[in-house]
Formats: C-alpha cells, sequence, structure tokens
C-alpha cells in the first residue's frame, strides 16, 4: 500500500518551545507542489459537508463552495453555491435549498445536481470521483449510494475511515484508531486489514467525550487488535486544532496521539491510492457518463466555484 505522510520530527511552535511529548504532527507527502500522475481519466475526491463541500483534483486543488441550490417555481436547480445564494438575493422567483447535510440527505436528486454541477466545474465531464462520507450514522453511506446512483459523473461512495487509513499508510496485520474531527461531531472509529471494525459519533467535541467513546471501544476489541493500537497511537484527523487537547486526550487514553491537520489532504492521499480498484469498481458495475436522472439543469453563466491552491502547509499553534 502506499504510504500516504511522512511520519515526522515532533512539531515544534514559530516560538522555538518544543511541543508536548505525545504530539507528532504528520504531514501528507507529496501533494504539495507536484502533480499526481494523471490516469485516463482524473479522480476526484468529493468531501460533502453541511454547511459546504470541498473537492480535490487530482493535482491537489481545492475547490469549496456552499451546500444550496437555488430553485425556479417549479422546484427546478436553477443555480449552484456562491452563485445560487447572490442570485436568489436579487429574484425573488428563486428559493434556496440545503438538499443534505453531512449525516444525511435530504433531497435526493438535487444532492446529486449538486455533486455533478460541483465535479464538473472543476473537471469537466471525464471525471470521476470518490465520495468521501462518514460511517456513522450507519444510513449516511446508503443514502449516499443513492445519490450517486442517479448522477451524471460516475461517482463511487467511499468510507472516510478507509480512505484515512490508506492516507496513513495502513499496514496488513495492525490496526488504527481515527477520531476525525469533522464539521458535525467527531467519528471515532477502529480500522484493521479487514475493515471498518467500531464506529461510533460523537455529537459534542470535548475532550471527555471523545475520550470516552474511543475507551468505550477499544474495550470491545479482541485483546490482540486493542495491544495493537495501544502499542502505535492514536489518529487525531483535525483541521484546525488546539494543542492543549493532545495531553489530556492522550493522558485519559493512556496511548500516545498523532495529529494530521490537513484531512482534505489525507483524504486525497487514499483516494488516489485506491484510484485503480476505484476505477475497476465503477467499470464493473458498468458506470459511465451518462445523463442524469433528475430535471434539466437550468443554464448558469458561470461556475461560480470557489478555487483555493493548496499553500505550503504550516504548523497549526
Amino acid at each position: 500500500m502506499v504510504s500516504g505522510l511522512r511520519r515526522g520530527d515532533s512539531h515544534r511552535s514559530s516560538r522555538g518551545g518544543a511541543s508536548h511529548p505525545t504530539l507528532r504532527l504528520l504531514r501528507p507527502r507529496g501533494l504539495t507542489g507536484a502533480r499526481v500522475r494523471m490516469r485516463r481519466r482524473p479522480l476526484h475526491v468529493v468531501v460533502p459537508g453541511s454547511t459546504r463541500t470541498a473537492v480535490v483534483t487530482p493535482d491537489g486543488e481545492v475547490v469549496v463552495e456552499p451546500v444550496v441550490v437555488a430553485v425556479d417555481r417549479e422546484s427546478r436547480p436553477r443555480l449552484f453555491g456562491t452563485e445560487a445564494v447572490s442570485a436568489a438575493s436579487r429574484d425573488s422567483r428563486l428559493e434556496l435549498v440545503i438538499p443534505y447535510t453531512q449525516t444525511g440527505v435530504g433531497i435526493r436528486h438535487l444532492a446529486a445536481a449538486h455533486l455533478d454541477w460541483l465535479i464538473t466545474s472543476v473537471g469537466g465531464r471525464r471525471g470521476l470521483a470518490g465520495v468521501a462520507v462518514p460511517s456513522t450514522p450507519r444510513s449516511v453511506p446508503e443514502q449516499w449510494a443513492d445519490v450517486t446512483s442517479i448522477m451524471a459523473v460516475p461517482a463511487l461512495v467511499v468510507s472516510r475511515a478507509a480512505v484515512a487509513s490508506n492516507g496513513l499508510g495502513f499496514e496488513a496485520g495492525s490496526a488504527l484508531m481515527l477520531i476525525d474531527w469533522q464539521e458535525v461531531g467527531v467519528e471515532v472509529s477502529v480500522m484493521s486489514e479487514d475493515g471498518l471494525i467500531l464506529a461510533e459519533h460523537c455529537g459534542r467535541s470535548s475532550v471527555r467525550l471523545v475520550a470516552e467513546t474511543a475507551r468505550s471501544l477499544l474495550g470491545r476489541l479482541d485483546p490482540d487488535l486493542e495491544l495493537a493500537i495501544r502499542g502505535d497511537a492514536v489518529y487525531l484527523i483535525v483541521e484546525r486544532f488546539d494543542t492543549t487537547w493532545v495531553g489530556p486526550l492522550a493522558a485519559r487514553l493512556g496511548v500516545a496521539v498523532e495529529v494530521v491537520d490537513d484531512p482534505l489532504g489525507l483524504l486525497h492521499a487514499g483516494v488516489q491510492a485506491d484510484a485503480a480498484l476505484i476505477e475497476h469498481c465503477l467499470a464493473a458495475n458498468d458506470v459511465r457518463v451518462r445523463r442524469p436522472a433528475y430535471p434539466r439543469l437550468g443554464r448558469s453563466r458561470t461556475n461560480g466555484a470557489h478555487r483555493l491552491t493548496r499553500p505550503n502547509p504550516t504548523p497549526s499553534h
């Protein structure tokens, strides 16, 4: 398996002080300033959120758009994202709709239309997509599978936990505990070579609650798997982290905590590592570019996408 991260030195602050001894900052390898090798069809990573959704292109460019669709009086989708918000403020005939959140899909055809628009505005109609979603609640992957089944862009639903473990360079015979700080709450999961073993969602992101959830999962594991995790580390995946979290969390768990502060880079690395498998799954299911199975879209004057070029990562303080 391709390792997606560089396990490097302990993080030090810009003021020269040493970090907490349990904290090692992990960085995605080869995603900043270097183009990922393009396959026959570009594979994008889609990370749905509750207020905004991100797409990471094969070369690491990030595109972020609000989760909103402007519909007309016949409930047909007309505009999306930033452009939808702007247009609806000027045109009373348009209504803004939020078709999905990170933890569920409300309006299936509008969710599909929003993702189709976002992916094609970034990479055209030749792209493929891996849609990285939480494992909890259990209904979430099923709902997103229903969405991808009517999309025009070939897309496959993948587990955030599985993709993140790929990005971390998961090795056969080992086990990983991931604490994925998402837009809505925190997902604590355990991965083994057989896949996802356990996962629970914490609605509130407090040290005490997250630690209690993680300890509960550790206590339900086979002793060998628990020993493997305790002999390695717990991986905290969070975009903006407070270093004061690390010490108390490590103390409550009795396990070292390693921080990944670039979740999109991690998911990107994990999806690209499994790109051949994703393409094979889409080909085996005969998924190809097709006419969308939802009402025809209105014409958009511009794609309105907000593009962010991934900067060289710098340590958070």
